[in-house]
């Protein structure tokens, strides 16, 4: 099961208990979105990741995060701005190459993207090592997707 079938199983389930994702990112938004983080970051958004913001801007469920390009208006949700977590996480525990984003993060790790060699990582939160590599997001959030349901 790809990893948008599994976004849409999550979308019922999250339904049922009243609750909502993310609305998706308005193409306004999206333009501004990508000229901050190839200011701040010298980089493009991947295509794909942007086809991800598009369904929703934003995702938390079951302890799997994936960055937006802003915060969730919900009172209790964490921190979804990719840029804002990025500088948090950078200034507080990360040590990434240039170049690299944190896109998401689990209990047990960060989601990145690392612009260079164009592909995704899942790392170790604390070491940061990478434990495994994906050729594309959809990969990625097939796999990140599946251990939270």
């Amino acid at each position: 099961m790809n990893y948008i079938a599994l976004l849409n199983d999550i979308e019922k389930t999250i339904s049922s208990w009243g609750d909502k994702l993310e609305p998706p990112i308005t193409q306004e938004e999206l333009v501004r979105f990508k000229e901050r983080v190839k200011y701040s970051y010298k980089l493009n958004l991947p295509d794909c990741y942007i086809n991800f913001i598009k369904k929703t801007n934003g995702f938390e469920f079951n302890g799997l995060i994936i960055f937006g390009s802003m915060n969730s208006e919900a009172n209790d949700a964490s921190l979804l701005d990719l840029i804002e977590s990025n500088v948090f996480l950078r200034d507080s525990t990360i040590h990434l190459p240039d170049q690299t984003l944190v896109i998401g993060e689990s209990s047990t790790g960060v989601l990145t993207f690392d612009g260079i060699n164009n592909v995704y990582q899942y790392r170790d939160r604390i070491a940061l090592v990478r434990v495994e590599s994906y050729l594309s997001f959809d990969d990625m959030m097939t796999k990140e997707l599946n251990k939270v349901i």
